[in-house]
């Protein structure tokens, strides 16, 4: 299975694209490969004019790959999928700390990795699903919160052929520290 691309919250693309030393290479989305794995080119975008305030956004960043390498401009989608599901994630975690908020405390079920799932994992989980199920790009959905990958539709195969990309996530990375006022944020992997 060939890496796409992995995401953590923020990109800085001024690192994301320094090379890290003479075996590895950046790929184009910021990925570091070794140079045997690399099997297409693809092509990095170079920015003149960067806002000192935002610097490049996701949504520019996206554009520009896709301009340049025509082949992966599905990732254009799912990734305004995955902007906006985060958006709403943030304003859900900004007012969460509001006393009136029904989104603190436990949901009373636990996760794969043991943890026990808090309310606002459940609600982050669902909208960064029902973001990205409705791209209609992904053949494949695993989350961090569910025991088995998730059903895209009404199909029972998780796996739709037509379909070529498969994502992996973490909605609330973090969601221990969201009742501290400490920071969070949601974990990505996009794999062809």
């Amino acid at each position: 299975m060939k890496l796409s691309l992995a995401l953590l919250c923020v990109v800085s693309t001024a690192s994301a694209f320094s090379v890290s030393g003479p075996s590895f290479r950046p790929s184009a989305l910021g990925v570091v490969t070794e140079p045997e794995m690399m099997e297409t080119k693809t092509k990095a975008p170079v920015f003149d004019e960067v806002c000192d305030t935002t610097g490049v956004t996701l949504k520019r960043f996206m554009t520009e790959v896709a301009m340049l390498n025509p082949e992966i401009t599905e990732l254009t989608t799912l990734f305004g999928a995955v902007e906006t599901a985060c958006k709403a994630i943030a304003n859900l975690v900004r007012r969460s700390q509001l006393p009136s908020s029904e989104t603190l405390g436990l949901e009373g079920e636990v996760n794969v990795q043991g943890e026990d799932q808090k309310k606002l994992d459940v609600i982050t989980n669902d909208l960064l699903k029902r973001a990205l199920r409705f791209t209609g790009r992904l053949g494949v959905l695993a989350s961090e919160e569910e025991d088995e990958p998730v059903d895209l539709g009404e199909k029972e195969v998780l796996i739709d052929e037509g379909e070529r990309y498969v994502a992996v996530f973490d909605p609330l990375d973090g969601s221990s520290n969201v009742d501290a006022g400490i920071p969070t944020g949601t974990i990505i992997g996009i794999y062809e």
